[in-house]
């Protein structure tokens, strides 16, 4: 979801395109000898790959980038390698098993190895990877599991560029011998994957998505309307709007000056719909009208020259403490940044969305704090004061992830724990598929979540309970938690019930 931490020279696009260029040629002159001898030999099986650079099974995509399907046997990034092996290791465990297999995949944008760009981080994307891998595992280490789950990772490139060739790849694992029965992650809130997921839906193949917070980012299709509904697409991550009521009800507890911050990238759904919401949301308290716009839409330099005039705005006379920060974290870093140096002379409290969890290794300054609205906190979680099912986590899951060797830094950004809900869920519905079928596929598992939508059949996620709306596919019952960072330091402070 992120976008970029530096703000260092970028070359133009021709000067990419012609070192791109290049480098293609030196490959294809060096490779070109083995070319023949490979035809000549007739061990071409392999070659194309080899070739271009990437891992077995991927290819290059339109940015150059290596995209693709894995099992993990292809290093995605060689900072997820470690998850890759234990996905590996759990997949060719299973293939040897004589049972009823079944491939669910994580479809995630994964960050171009030594790139600075992209829509995630790698800290998020490891996370995301590690829960779709931890329910993988608890599914499959049930006595009599039945089926097992094989996991792959589908990366659709940095900024999920590449999304159209993926998702047809994915398409055609449907008809496998352990055929694809769901697709969940469904990358970040913005346009790449609302594409995505009206590509899946018309080929009947469910989604739950695990970070998805845009509003009408689900099976009504309302965040682009004009495409029309997504048929099959659930979420385990509340929306934007609920984010901001939660923000409110907390907030509202004492009087405050607003000032609203707010992205104008309009592909990015998750920062202009938490503009809009904070707008309505906060109507009363942003009476004065006090408003003020940045463009982070990737690629767009000038982010650092607008950030030094609204913090000069903000640290005048008269001017308000508060600031509702409609944007991403990653820029975030950058504001708070401009902050430390400038000083206003006063404390600024930032408050904002649920992207900014990505934070809790950033050290504020001072006289800044943030206060956020976290999907998945695990101090909150594992806390009886903010959970009624604190015990649960730290048992089934939390000390399921020790035993895993999973390291408790992966956690703290809550995408981890958000993708071990979205896997739940596929996973209850394909038992629920096989209780009265002897083969499934997409529209067996399709048909299963609708038994999902009603509280008799709560989900089991990590932290708490919930279900799905039938009408939009959105969860019930799940609980937002309101996070107060000071300095390096972070506490849950309230809790929210959807």
């Amino acid at each position: 979801m992120n976008t970029p931490t530096r703000f260092d020279f970028h070359p133009p696009q021709y000067a990419k395109r012609a070192a791109r260029d290049r480098r293609l040629r030196v490959l294809r002159n060096a490779g070109a000898l083995v070319v023949v001898v490979l035809l000549l030999t007739g061990a071409w099986v392999g070659a194309a790959w080899w070739l271009s650079g990437c891992s077995a099974g991927m290819w290059r995509g339109v940015d150059d980038e290596c995209v693709g399907v894995s099992d993990g046997s292809a290093s995605l990034h060689h900072g997820l390698r470690d998850v890759e092996e234990k996905i590996e290791r759990e997949n060719d465990r299973i293939a040897g098993l004589d049972r009823k297999v079944v491939t669910v995949a994580v479809l995630t944008p994964v960050p171009e190895p030594g790139g600075d760009r992209g829509s995630v981080s790698l800290d998020q994307a490891r996370s995301k990877i590690i829960g779709a891998y931890l329910a993988q595992r608890q599914a499959n280490s049930v006595e009599g599991a039945y089926p097992l789950f094989r996991l792959v990772v589908a990366d659709e490139g940095s900024d999920e560029q590449d999304w159209e060739e993926v998702v047809d790849e994915l398409i055609g694992m449907t008809d496998d011998e352990r055929p694809l029965v769901a697709v969940t992650g469904m990358g970040v809130s913005v346009g790449e994957t609302i594409s995505a997921a009206h590509r899946l839906a018309d080929h009947q193949i469910p989604m739950v998505g695990a970070v998805l917070t845009a509003d009408g980012l689900n099976m009504t299709g309302a965040v682009r309307p004009e495409d029309g509904p997504i048929r099959g697409l659930y979420r385990v991550s509340p929306s934007n709007r609920t984010e901001a009521l939660a923000l409110h009800e907390f907030l509202v507890k004492r009087p405050r000056e607003y000032m609203l911050v707010r992205d104008q990238n309009f592909n990015d759904f998750y920062t202009t719909g938490l503009r809009d919401d904070f707008a309505e949301v906060f109507s009363a308290e942003l009476a004065a009208g006090v408003q003020r716009s940045f463009d982070g839409t990737p690629g767009i330099n000038g982010t650092t020259n607008q950030f030094n005039e609204i913090v000069a705005e903000l640290c005048s006379p008269g001017t308000p403490d508060t600031v509702l920060y409609a944007g991403r974290a990653s820029l975030l870093d950058a504001f708070v940044e401009k902050l430390r140096v400038e000083h206003c002379g006063k404390t600024i409290t930032v408050v904002t969305g649920s992207d900014a969890a990505k934070l809790n290794e950033t050290e504020l300054p001072g006289h800044v704090e943030v206060v956020y609205a976290a999907l998945a906190d695990p101090k909150a979680l594992g806390d009886a004061r903010f959970n009624e099912y604190a015990e649960d986590y730290k048992v089934n899951f939390d000390g399921f992830r020790q035993l895993e060797r999973i390291g408790s830094r992966d956690l703290a950004n809550g995408w981890a724990i958000m993708e071990f809900d979205a896997m739940t869920a596929v996973v209850d519905a394909a038992q629920k598929a096989l209780l009265n079928e002897t083969e499934i596929g997409p529209a067996e598992v399709r048909t299963a979540l609708v038994s999902l939508t009603s509280e008799r059949n709560d989900i089991d996620g990590a932290g708490d309970r919930f279900h799905f709306d039938a009408d939009t596919g959105d969860p019930v019952g799940r609980t937002i938690h309101i996070i107060h960072q000071v300095g390096l330091e972070s506490r849950p402070v309230h809790k929210y019930t959807s």
